[in-house]
């Protein structure tokens, strides 16, 4: 530990009492300085910064620190292998943030000082399976079991300059280049998330999240485009992401580094990007802590809350709230616990010729999983809507739709097309899975058994649903097994 200890502080030079620059897109927004392992907000670098971020964004009152910055804050146990538990030591040994923020002593003069950018097409890589088809060119983890992968991931934190983010997901930052290599984006631009897989019952994370993300896209949501990826004979596939909150240059479009060992000293400056990004979850947007109370911040409040906030910034709200409806309408069929505050946000873009915001919308669906372990077709949400956690009706849901601003005639139009859609397309993909999915028990459980839901669900709102035989939850996983990881020993599909 002692050893990680002085690497990180040999890369980062800072102390308790260094101030510390934040830029966005390698400009100066602010600076901040350290006290009692908390984060304190001098100033703003400019004028035009404070009021661009004023009128826009929460900001925290005592100091008026934006809560983008304020929530940076490590929710994962890789953190704690790296003993950089505190906000203070997880943003000053780090440097590269999510929406192309850089925290740093010397920033903006600390490297690298380039902006991260899509630099390929994913679709030119990815098959009629959503599979991924090229390269990762680095070692995949050695182990699968969640405390030695833990380990093995938490050393390429090491390195300051790989991007921090938040998420429980054991996960690593990656740049997707042009000829379908995928490495890691510790010295190039960091393009997607890949999340691994562990032995036992999390053996179908990937699979889990690479299903419920393509029904998002069943419905007609704007989704995170991802895909599977083979990780090796015997072995669950992983997950691949690709961010949605950096653009894609038209310098980017044209050309792309040979050497990525060196590309944030090569490569150009960006001057064709005219908009930059800022994402927003629902914690930052509501001035909310995420880890309040031992993280129950993110679960604070109800979907009507997150729906007013919607309408507050969306420049298009219409359209937003029927988007946020139909979202949690995915995370109700496919018994989803998990959609809390961090995991729905919007995306600012900011014009950089006319200095404004110019669109603020809902993102793309990301990070949508169900609870194929520990439910069987009725599970809690995680933030009520119309009043309930549990045992939601075609009646509460048509509730929480009026509750939002839709007519009873709309919510029930949408909850009807939004529900088969999900269904149907469930039952097609799961009836002919790649290969991967197949040949892992636990990958085919878990797929079967997020169609089972989304039938039983279709079916307890009256809707036709396709032939379909039930896989049920195996018996021997009861919730204290699923919460405890401890691994069913029957998880058969007939």
């Amino acid at each position: 530990m002692s050893e990680i200890k002085t690497t990180f502080k040999e890369q980062s030079s800072t102390t308790p009492s260094t101030q510390l620059t934040v830029c966005w897109y390698g400009a100066p927004i602010g600076y901040v300085h350290t006290s009692d392992d908390k984060l304190i907000w001098d100033q703003y670098a400019s004028p035009e910064m404070e009021t661009l971020f004023k009128q826009n964004f929460a900001t925290r009152p005592s100091d008026n620190m934006p809560y983008i910055i304020a929530n940076l804050g490590p929710d994962n146990d890789i953190f704690k292998i790296l003993e950089s538990e505190s906000q203070t030591s997880y943003v000053e040994e780090g440097l590269r943030f999510l929406s192309n923020l850089t925290i740093s002593a010397s920033a903006p003069f600390d490297h690298p000082t380039q902006n991260d950018c899509l630099l390929a097409n994913f679709s030119d890589h990815i098959n009629e399976d959503r599979v991924f088809t090229g390269t990762f060119i680095e070692e995949w983890p050695r182990s699968l079991e969640e405390e030695a992968l833990t380990t093995e991931i938490a050393q390429h934190w090491k390195n300051r300059h790989l991007p921090r983010f938040s998420g429980s997901e054991i996960k690593l930052p990656v740049t997707l280049g042009k000829d379908g290599d995928l490495r890691l984006a510790n010295a190039s631009s960091f393009t997607h998330i890949m999340k691994f897989p562990n032995e036992g019952y999390k053996e179908g994370w990937g699979v889990n999240e690479w299903l419920c993300m393509q029904l998002s896209e069943a419905i007609g949501l704007d989704t995170a485009e991802h895909a599977l990826i083979s990780m090796g004979e015997g072995k669950p596939p992983a997950y691949l992401v690709e961010r949605f909150d950096i653009g894609r240059t038209q310098e980017n479009k044209a050309t792309e580094p040979k050497n990525f060992k060196n590309e944030f000293n090569e490569h150009p400056n960006q001057q064709a990007e005219t908009k930059q990004y800022l994402l927003h979850d629902f914690c930052t947007l509501a001035g909310i802590d995420p880890y309040f109370f031992n993280n129950s911040g993110k679960s604070k409040g109800c979907m009507e809350h997150i729906a007013k906030l919607v309408k507050k910034h969306s420049t298009n709200p219409g359209a937003d709230i029927e988007t946020l409806y139909k979202r949690s309408l995915l995370s109700w069929a496919v018994n989803d616990s998990d959609m809390h505050r961090k995991n729905i946000s919007m995306l600012f873009e900011y014009d950089t010729q006319t200095k404004q915001i110019s669109s603020v919308r809902m993102s793309p669906t990301y990070d949508v999983t169900s609870e194929v372990h520990r439910y069987d077709n009725k599970h809690d949400v995680m933030l009520p809507m119309a009043g309930k956690r549990k045992n939601l009706s075609r009646k509460d849901l048509v509730t929480f739709g009026k509750n939002i601003g839709l007519s009873a005639e709309r919510a029930e139009e949408i909850i009807n097309t939004t529900i088969t859609g999900i269904t149907d397309a469930a039952v097609k993909i799961v009836s002919d899975m790649p290969e991967d999915i197949k040949n892992n028990e636990m990958c085919n459980y878990t797929a079967h058994r997020i169609a089972t839901f989304t039938v039983e669900k279709a079916n307890s709102l009256g809707l036709e649903t396709p032939e379909w035989t039930p896989v049920e939850r195996a018996r021997t996983v009861s919730a204290y097994q699923a919460r405890h990881k401890l691994r069913p020993t029957d998880f058969s599909v007939p």
